[in-house]
């Protein structure tokens, strides 16, 4: 939960806090694959219109490599940010 902890600080057992992890890397990333997302309902529309048999599972199968993909792609970027010691926000040091 952000907010719990400042984001950024290290955690007791000398990983990373779980809200830099949660937070930056993993919310990001499903938000294409949830049934919850309001635009769901909408891509859901776009993706019957060419393939009419389209369903929740089928839509889930389309969007499942991309979030691979960018969970990838952020936890790379999170990394390399990290490594270069770029604070994550004012006032918020990686380090």
């Amino acid at each position: 939960m952000l907010g719990a902890r400042r984001v950024g600080v290290r955690d007791p057992h000398g990983g990373q806090a779980e809200d830099v992890r949660e937070g930056v890397i993993a919310d990001s990333c499903t938000n294409a694959a949830t049934p919850m997302s309001a635009y769901f309902v909408t891509t859901l529309g776009v993706v019957q219109r060419y393939r009419r048999s389209a369903g929740i599972g089928t839509l889930l199968s389309l969007t499942l490599p991309l979030c691979l993909v960018m969970l990838v792609a952020w936890t790379l970027l999170f990394y390399a940010w990290w490594a270069l010691g770029i604070p994550l926000g004012p006032g918020v040091p990686v380090r």
